[in-house]
């Protein structure tokens, strides 16, 4: 079983990869993707939210307030993900 500061370093990793993710595909004129991907960034961590506790978060005390913003703005990110594709 990993260490709690294992698993911590592997988030952050995941994290720091999907950004990297997001900016290259809006630097390579994919905003749609790159939108759909930061949706899904929101929505892992809306996932990791709920599932595990820490105080850095929006509303520290509440983590199904967090976990709800977090996925209805990812919800709302993928829905409206086809608009990007007009700034272009």
């Amino acid at each position: 079983m990993p260490t709690k500061f294992g698993l911590k370093m592997l988030a952050l990793g995941a994290i720091t990869a999907a950004i990297v993710v997001v900016i290259a595909l809006s630097a390579n004129g994919h905003a749609v993707l790159a939108v759909r991907a930061l949706a899904g960034l929101c929505a892992v961590g809306a996932l990791y939210r709920a599932m595990f506790a820490s105080s850095r978060w929006f509303a520290a005390k509440n983590r199904a307030f967090d976990a709800l913003l977090l996925s209805g703005f990812a919800v709302m990110l993928f829905w409206l993900s086809p608009y990007a594709a007009l700034s272009i």
